[in-house]
């Protein structure tokens, strides 16, 4: 039967058969149609209705077996007035019984508008649906928060194929979950709900053929679904794609193409912040924590909950505009989620502190602080859990998803506490606790921390920063030493130090150059100032000229004063030849020219050892020390002035004894070039030089003495820092290293120290104890007498005690030199012993000389104990210490002004108008103080240094006369004391003149005594005396008796005249020829 209903109001149609069929039905612009269909079998085909306004269900079905064919609506949508609350679908089928199918091919639904929780098409409690060929588009869904627009509800197999879904809006609901097969799913959305194509609950879906493109919903883009796991998802997680495309697809918060429950917690390692470990993946991508400390706080950052494409949750704000225009079920879903740490909370021992669970999504995803208190070396499994889903099924029953908490382990191992942290008590647990600010620990598993220390800017667990000035190891050390031999070196607060170092320094204190360039990778050394390092490759020039120049500077130093002597030794052995003949009685004046030799030993000795008590503190001024080293213990700025040369061999190791080699070409090179000089005075004749060889190597010798025994001793001796020792002559090498120290103790230290401190001075005592014993020639005796000049005759051996007195300070200086108080209380009392056998001994002839040895020693222990002051004074007080600097300065520079002026034997007249302002003052200090200075003071004439000379003529003419009128019997002994009462009285002249010096101002007669100095010195020395010989030979053999004699006499200070000038001394040197 065929009906066909045109332009009619017809409110409701039905039709009541067992079987309903209804063929070729057009409705245009109706009005609120429906037809409500319950038969056993119904078949609707070519129907089309287009422009229909409706209040309720058009078509509403229900019938074990329904087939739809050619089922075409378009254009419709809800009455306006009465469709508020109404629930209207287009279609809608119901099975009748269990069994029921249903059929839906080549239909249309088209440009529809449907309002409420109704679908468009609801197909419910049915066996098998086929869906073939199907349109769906256009289709806008308001107000709806329950539905979709194509509802398939608790349906058992669902079949779609060929059909489309295409541009639909489902504003508030859910979209709906299908399994479909050959269908075209494109641009639907589920804007504030689920499923953007198709929503899915409790239902199966079999899907071939299809494409699921450009939908979008908050949760599922493609499909969403629940409790049923759908055949196709099956098939495609099997690689059975059954020709189905997804793509495009857009899930606002989770499950881009398929959305159902979250399956996964997730987090990557750059999201977990732990101090000081490492972090890994592990078996099935759980995360493996090293390192751990117990008490120690973990930060996870940007935990992810992931579904089942394991792509992330992306939660919104509970507060915000947009999660309150989610559908309910959506923000019900949301507001479940949770992520939290669980610990294992059967052991006692475990404690897990802090943000433990989270529901808040910032930054993307979830954050947890847990701090974890258990015990050093264990470990635990951390859980980061979600909150419950439920499971999922497959259309067999089998659980595909066992619902509960999703988890990811975290196993934590923990180590022992580092350096720095302390072992802290917290009920069962221990846990590690870092040293707060202002506190250390260098200690592993330490109880309680310690306070910073005063040399540190700042402490904070297991980290010192030292303040500038301070040196220490290595960071596993609180041994903070202060860097007392260049304070400047040492520059920890610099971010550009290397090991608390400044650049260009390295090793113990920061005292060594990095010669090698090792640490700084360029070659720097000391040039001048110990202590000061310098860049090798800007200091060429400068290294060339200072060597050169030191090099020159110490040699005219050497060489003046040996020239000087010996030129008096010369002088000496003519004026005893002259006194052997007696042509002239010198008397006293060759006694005085010992005096510059006497004066120049003291001056030495004093400079050497103020340079070893200068080592003693190194805040003097370099104004003051660089002087003293250069005249002292001049090796101490020459051993490393060539490190650069050095440095270009690194194969010449090691360093410090190559050095020491360096600084042994001085006195070796000083040597030489007097060699060189001397044979160049040979050329020309003059064999001076050659004749006092043995005397100038003997200078030579005692000159290098204490620097030469400095080395020797500081080869063997090791300085303490911290729990290691260094060799003292380079701190880079460990004390007694098998490669770089123990060798050459065997190869160079012991050998140098038994040749130049025992064997070379026994061998000179010997040779000067044998020429007094066997009376050698006075040509051997002169070349020696540099030793004992001066001294009385039974304390010849005064230098050589001289020589182990200092060779005493030294190794005591050396050997204490880490204990500062032993080592000035040791000094003290050998330099009070020293002082106490010059009060007693007096070992030289003259006063004034051991009245310069005494102050001498009282000035070494001043300056020695002044210094120490300087030390232990507080380094606070600037003004005390520049006191101590400035008096240590002025005392020692006073006394070695007195000695300069002693040998520079300045000749002041009498005369006032003959001196000038300096002179001046040095005349009135004589006056006051006569034994301060020994000055020469003048009258203008010159008076018994012309009488001398007057006599000497005299005697000279009487050898003339008696060559040309000798008789050959005769002795020359004989003649001349003949004469001899002749030769004592004074010519009238002479009277005269000694009345006029009588006459002299009470000035002048303070000055000059009267007497008669001649007859005077002949009484009291013999050696210069003529005792009458009956001929020659009697008179050379007498000769050694009689110097003996002279020795051991004493004689008086008198004021001498000498005849220094070089026409005097020529004079004599012809009369000697």
């Amino acid at each position: 039967m065929i009906v066909q209903i045109q332009e009619q109001d017809i409110n409701t149609v039905q039709y009541l058969s067992g079987k309903f069929i209804l063929n070729n039905v057009t409705l245009l612009n109706c009005v609120d149609t429906n037809f409500s269909i319950e038969v056993k079998s119904a078949k609707l085909s070519q129907i089309a209705l287009d422009y229909i306004e409706v209040s309720q269900t058009i078509f509403s079905i229900q019938a074990e077996q329904i087939n739809l064919d050619y089922f075409n609506i378009t254009n419709t949508k809800p009455f306006p007035n009465g469709a508020d609350n109404n629930e209207i679908s287009i279609l809608n089928i119901n099975q009748q019984s269990i069994g029921g199918y249903a059929h839906i091919s080549q239909s249309k639904f088209i440009n529809f508008t449907i309002q409420n929780n109704n679908p468009l098409i609801l197909l419910n409690e049915l066996q098998n649906i086929v869906l073939g060929n199907v349109l769906i588009k256009n289709v806008i869904n308001t107000q709806n928060q329950f539905t979709s627009i194509f509802v398939i509800q608790n349906c058992y197999n669902v079949t779609i194929s060929d059909s489309q879904f295409s541009n639909n809006i489902n504003s508030n609901g859910p979209g709906g979950v299908i399994h479909a097969t050959e269908n075209k799913l494109i641009s639907n959305k589920a804007v504030y709900s689920s499923g953007g194509a198709i929503y899915l609950q409790n239902n199966n879906l079999i899907m071939q053929n299809s494409v699921v493109s450009s939908n979008l919903a908050q949760i599922g883009g493609g499909i969403y679904y629940t409790q049923i796991f759908p055949q196709f998802i099956i098939d495609l997680q099997s690689s059975n794609k059954n020709n189905n495309t997804f793509k495009n697809n857009v899930g606002i918060i989770f499950g881009k193409n398929f959305g159902s429950t979250l399956r996964k917690v997730h987090i990557d390692l750059d999201s977990i912040e732990a101090p000081n470990t490492i972090l890994e993946y592990f078996q099935d991508k759980n995360i493996l924590i090293k390192q751990f400390k117990s008490g120690n706080q973990i930060n996870f950052k940007k935990i992810q909950l992931l579904d089942e494409e394991d792509n992330p949750l992306k939660l919104l704000d509970f507060n915000s505009t947009q999660f309150s225009q989610l559908s309910n079920d959506v923000q019900s879903l949301l507001q479940q989620i949770s992520v939290s740490v669980n610990c294992e909370q059967e052991n006692q021992q475990i404690q897990c502190v802090g943000q433990l669970q989270a529901k808040s999504f910032t930054n993307g995803g979830f954050s947890l602080d847990v701090q974890i208190l258990y015990k050093p070396m264990s470990n635990m499994t951390l859980k980061l859990v979600s909150n419950v889903f439920p499971e999922i099924k497959d259309s067999n029953g089998n659980i595909v998803f066992i619902g509960g908490q999703v988890e990811q382990n975290v196993q934590v191992f923990m180590e022992q506490c580092s350096v720095g942290e302390i072992l802290t008590q917290y009920g069962n647990s221990i846990a590690c606790e870092s040293c707060p600010d202002g506190k250390y620990s260098l200690i592993q598993n330490d109880s309680q921390c310690k306070l910073c220390l005063d040399s540190a800017i700042r402490c904070i667990g297991s980290n010192i920063y030292l303040k500038n000035g301070y040196w220490r190891e290595n960071n596993q050390t609180d041994n903070i030493f202060q860097c007392t031999f260049n304070p400047l070196s040492c520059k920890p607060e610099l971010s550009t130090s290397k090991f608390n170092c400044d650049v260009g320094y390295k090793g113990p204190l920061c005292q060594s150059c990095d010669t090698y360039g090792q640490i700084w990778e360029t070659n720097y050394s000391e040039i001048l100032n110990p202590g000061y390092c310098y860049k090798c490759q800007e200091s060429q020039v400068k290294i060339i000229v200072y060597n050169l120049t030191f090099f020159f500077l110490i040699f005219c130093y050497i060489l003046t004063i040996l020239k000087r002597i010996i030129n008096q030794l010369e002088i000496k052995l003519t004026g005893y030849f002259l006194n052997r003949l007696d042509i002239i009685y010198l008397g006293s004046t060759l006694s005085q020219l010992d005096r510059p030799s006497i004066l120049s030993k003291i001056l030495t000795e004093h400079l050497q050892i103020l340079s070893l008590i200068c080592t003693f503190t190194f805040k003097m001024p370099s104004s003051f020390t660089l002087p003293i080293q250069f005249s002292g213990n001049p090796t101490s700025l020459t051993s490393k002035s060539i490190d650069c040369v050095f440095s270009h061999y690194p194969q010449l190791q090691p360093l410090w004894l190559f050095q020491s080699l360096w600084s042994l070409s001085l006195p070796i090179g000083i040597f030489l070039i007097y060699i060189l000089i001397g044979f160049v005075y040979f050329v020309f004749k003059v064999n001076i030089f050659f004749k006092y060889l043995r005397t100038a190597v003997i200078f030579i010798y005692f000159y290098f003495f204490p620097m030469i025994i400095t080395l020797a001793c500081r080869s063997f001796n090791c300085i303490t820092i911290g729990n290691k020792k260094y060799l003292d002559l380079d701190l880079n090498v460990e004390c007694f290293d098998k490669d770089y120290h123990l060798p050459f103790i065997f190869y160079y230290s012991i050998p140098v120290t038994l040749l130049w401190g025992l064997i070379i001075p026994l061998i000179l005592f010997y040779k000067i104890y044998h020429a007094k014993q066997n009376k050698k020639s006075i040509f051997i005796r002169i070349k020696y007498s540099f030793l004992f000049a001066g001294y009385k005759e039974r304390y010849y051996f005064w230098e050589f005690w001289k020589l182990f007195f200092k060779m005493k300070l030294i190794v005591v200086s050396i050997l204490l030199k880490q204990n500062i108080y032993y080592k000035v209380g040791v000094l003290n009392i050998l330099l009070l012993f020293q002082f106490y056998l010059l009060l007693k001994s007096k070992p030289y002839v003259r006063e004034y000389f051991n009245s310069l040895s005494q102050i001498s020693t009282f000035l070494y222990a001043l300056s020695l104990n002044l210094c120490f002051l300087q030390i232990i004074s507080d380094q606070n007080e600037q003004e005390e210490q520049i006191a101590w600097i400035f008096l240590v300065f002025f005392i020692n520079l006073l006394f070695i002004f007195v000695l300069v002026l002693g040998l520079l034997r300045l000749n002041i007249s009498v005369e006032r108008e003959e001196r000038n302002c300096f002179q001046n003052i040095i005349f009135q200090i004589c006056n006051k103080h006569p034994s301060l200075f020994d000055i020469k003071i003048q009258k203008k004439d010159k008076i018994r240094f012309l009488l001398k000379i007057r006599e000497l003529k005299k005697k000279i003419r009487q050898l003339i006369s008696y060559q040309k009128n000798v008789d050959p019997t005769e002795s020359i002994q004989k003649h001349f004391n003949q004469k001899n009462l002749q030769n004592q009285i004074l010519s009238p002249n002479s009277i005269k003149l000694t009345q006029t010096i009588s006459s002299e101002s009470d000035e002048k007669q303070s000055i000059f005594k009267k007497y008669n100095f001649k007859n005077r010195m002949k009484n009291r020395q013999p050696y210069y005396t003529r005792n009458t010989k009956p001929n020659q030979i009697q008179l050379r053999d007498q000769a050694s008796s009689n110097l003996s004699s002279f020795r051991n006499s004493n004689f008086s200070g008198d004021y001498i005249i000498e005849t220094e000038s070089s026409i005097q001394n020529k004079d004599l040197l012809k009369v000697q020829n």
